[in-house]
């Protein structure tokens, strides 16, 4: 959460910069559109906002026991990732059982 503060405070102070700058380029006129600008900015920062904290938890879209409801249509099919997710975790349940083995043969060995 720090990070994204910080990186607000650097996007108004480099606002406020540039709004400087453009000032002594361009006069008070400026100051009118800077403020336009502002208001357009803000509208479109606090909209996407909502719709992002509104649809951040996949968990609760996806897990219908969470309250989650998704479509029947959904675009977004997550049995390729699943399928890949379960190849990975058998693969290192086979390295471990191998690394084991090897170490076991390892240690009669000596």
């Amino acid at each position: 959460v720090r990070v994204q503060y910080a990186f607000r405070v650097g996007c108004v102070a480099d606002f406020v910069s540039m709004m400087i700058a453009a000032k002594v380029w361009l006069g008070w006129d400026i100051l009118v559109l800077s403020i336009a600008i502002i208001v357009v900015m803000h509208h479109h920062f606090k909209k996407t906002a909502g719709l992002l904290w509104r649809s951040a938890s996949i968990c609760a879209y996806w897990r219908s026991d969470l309250g989650g409801k998704p479509d029947a249509d959904d675009p977004y099919a997550i049995d390729f990732p699943l399928r890949c997710l379960k190849n990975r975790a058998q693969y290192a349940r086979n390295f471990e059982e191998i690394a084991r083995r090897l170490q076991s043969k390892a240690k009669l060995a000596s």
